[in-house]
């Protein structure tokens, strides 16, 4: 009886664990943990002000928020181009024109990844008969 209760742990330990992680393996993260990222990256890479880094981060927190899993293209379309706009007002032109640059650079990479991950998923074996 002890043996199959520490069985039955060892079980839905390692469920939970499956279940904390995305599709492609990695661990899920937070809103907060996203937008700490999404933030780093740009201070990095734009030199923001102590200003500019709060207002970014809040504005990564509020969409990191927004995000469900389960959205259409569309709709991240939508919430990106809404991002996008905002950040235009909080950073100068040139901190923007060299933002827009970085994602141009990285959109192509970025579209492999998906297209692995998605390559990865299993795929769907029922027909329609």
């Amino acid at each position: 009886m002890k043996h199959l209760s520490l069985l039955s742990l060892f079980l839905l330990v390692g469920v939970l664990q499956l279940s904390a992680r995305q599709s492609d393996g990695r661990p899920m993260r937070t809103p907060e943990q996203i937008a700490d990222t999404q933030t780093e990256r740009l201070q990095r890479d734009l030199n923001l002000t102590e200003e500019q880094r709060n207002q970014v981060h809040a504005l990564h927190l509020k969409y990191a928020m927004r995000r469900t899993g389960n959205e259409t293209r569309e709709q991240i379309v939508i919430r990106m181009d809404s991002m996008r706009a905002e950040m235009k007002d909080i950073l100068t032109s040139e901190q923007f024109e060299l933002f827009m640059q970085k994602r141009r650079e990285t959109g192509p990479q970025r579209q492999t990844t998906v297209r692995m991950v998605q390559s990865k998923a299993p795929a769907d074996t029922t027909t329609a008969q």
